[in-house]
């Protein structure tokens, strides 16, 4: 849970939380709808409503099966997005762009 009010530019808490299949509930602010699909790796809620948070928190706790979906799903986007191929492979792209001929 990333209940922030700061524009939190990429926690890699939250990062490390998706890549062990942990769906993530956070504030809907900064860098963290860039990195939950909500309702798929997580949930995203209105910073600073303690309703909304309690309402995200209730919906994961009460449906086992949505869970297990979101904890697969976490997983998958995490490596797909982030993973280390996909790091290497941007990475080696900036260089090619950044290289003068």
């Amino acid at each position: 849970m990333v209940p922030s009010e700061w524009f939190e530019n990429f926690p890699i808490a939250v990062l490390e939380s998706l890549a062990l299949g942990t769906p993530v509930v956070a504030s809907n602010i900064g860098g963290l709808p860039d990195m939950i699909v909500d309702q798929v790796t997580g949930r995203l809620f209105t910073p600073a409503n303690k309703e909304e948070l309690a309402v995200c928190i209730q919906e994961l706790v009460s449906d086992p099966d949505k869970l297990t979906a979101m904890s697969q799903a976490a997983k998958k986007d995490a490596i797909d997005r982030f993973g280390p191929d996909v790091h290497y492979s941007q990475l080696m792209d900036i260089y090619s762009s950044a290289s003068v001929t």
